[in-house]
């Protein structure tokens, strides 16, 4: 019969009403427009679909019939898109996250702590992977935001944009057996000759020292998955490892740990946030925005 889901849902608002006046309301279209429509249907359906008279507007037994599969129909359609909207609405109130573990311990917690002090009612999701796996979040709209290492490359992504937050400086530490080593600042070389305890390569400390310390010249004699479980190993003193020094500040005050000094220091790295330039932000990811940057924690 050709008929469109236009004129069902004309046919639909006049049934619900059994007024054409009120159908019209619903649609905001003229009443003529309504009565011309339910004309067209009629005709092309080969029923008469209602009986009109100047008092009221009731079914026909074919309209009756017609109406109760229509109903059942746009209550369908309805409830589909009742649940689009709140699917919308629910991701437009969630803050989604991507860190390593390392970051988040270390420098996310603070922000966290802020934003749900601010916005205890938004969904937080935090997903911990390396940095490297972070950025691929971002990029493909997994998430709306990362605190990650900025690496080289990212700078040459314009997929990206990247809001550095803070430096950190990498150096060798050692348990308390090792304090000789920290009464002068010791060559490359000879820090090289200890057991060293360093992260895996999807990590980019790991990634660091073997670009800037020791490129593929020395391996690891314990490689571990935890910046924090590597830092117990390195306090019963089982060698020596390298890390960011304000990760384990706390660790050096305290004395569970000593700095070892090198003759030539070891370059600087930066952290930072970075976001996707491809999908459009929510309310939530401003909100983040707007945290960070009135108040740099």
């Amino acid at each position: 019969m050709n008929i469109s889901l236009d004129q069902y849902k004309l046919f639909y608002f006049v049934g619900k009403h059994l007024n054409f006046s009120l159908a019209a309301q619903d649609l905001c279209i003229t009443q003529s427009a309504v009565s011309q429509g339910i004309k067209t249907l009629e005709k092309q359906s080969g029923c008469l679909l209602f009986h009109r008279t100047t008092k009221q507007v009731s079914f026909t037994k074919e309209g009756s019939l017609l109406y109760a599969h229509i109903a059942q129909a746009y209550q369908i359609i309805d409830d589909g898109e009742s649940i689009l909207q709140e699917l919308t609405h629910r991701k437009a109130q969630e803050l989604s996250i991507a860190a390593s573990d390392t970051l988040c311990r270390h420098v996310l917690l603070p922000y966290l702590q802020e934003w749900h002090n601010r916005y205890p009612h938004i969904h937080l999701k935090i997903t911990n992977r390396p940095s490297a796996a972070c950025v691929n979040l971002v990029l493909h709209g997994n998430v709306q935001i990362g605190l990650v290492n900025l690496y080289p490359e990212l700078q040459e992504n314009n997929k990206l944009t990247i809001r550095p937050l803070r430096t950190v400086h990498d150096c060798f530490v050692g348990g308390p057996h090792f304090t000789g080593l920290a009464n002068s600042p010791q060559p490359l070389a000879a820090i090289l000759n200890f057991p060293l305890l360093l992260l895996e390569q999807g990590a980019i400390s790991r990634q660091y020292f073997n670009r800037f310390i020791s490129p593929s010249t020395r391996q690891p004699d314990i490689e571990l998955g935890s910046l924090d479980v590597m830092m117990d190993l390195v306090k019963i003193n089982l060698g020596l490892s390298f890390v960011p020094r304000e990760y384990i500040r706390s660790d050096l005050i305290a004395g569970n740990c000593i700095e070892i000094p090198l003759q030539k220091p070891i370059p600087a790295r930066d952290i930072g946030w970075i976001t996707s330039n491809q999908y459009p932000s929510r309310q939530s990811l401003r909100l983040l925005l707007t945290l960070i940057t009135a108040d740099p924690i």
